[in-house]
């Protein structure tokens, strides 16, 4: 929180692997249903989450989703306070049983613990 403000992460990711899980498979295609649904949820947050409450609304994705989620963003609002990051600026290394999502961070600024 931000004072009496709240702040939201979005970890985001628009292409997943499947890990040979054929029942998975819809995982690791990055269709434009998945752009359609973070543009239909970044709407229905702002219409539905009193913005005035809000302190920042970070969306966190791998750096092949920066560009389109950014272009999605920038069409949903102007709002400064939302921003797109990519995951590898402040996540350090994978570690083993961590299902390929590396944790830790680069600069301190988030912890695991």
């Amino acid at each position: 929180m931000l004072g009496d403000k709240i702040s939201f992460v979005l970890p985001l990711s628009l292409n997943e692997s499947s890990f040979g899980n054929k029942y998975v498979y819809w995982r690791s295609d990055t269709s434009e249903v998945n752009f359609l649904r973070l543009e239909r949820f970044l709407i229905s947050f702002l219409r539905c989450f009193r913005q005035s409450d809000l302190g920042s609304f970070l969306i966190v994705c791998p750096v092949q989703d920066v560009t389109r989620a950014s272009a999605i963003l920038t069409q949903v609002t102007s709002d400064a306070r939302y921003s797109v990051i990519e995951e590898e600026r402040y996540l350090l290394k994978q570690l083993p049983g961590s299902a390929g999502f590396p944790l830790g961070v680069s600069d301190g600024e988030f912890s695991r613990r």
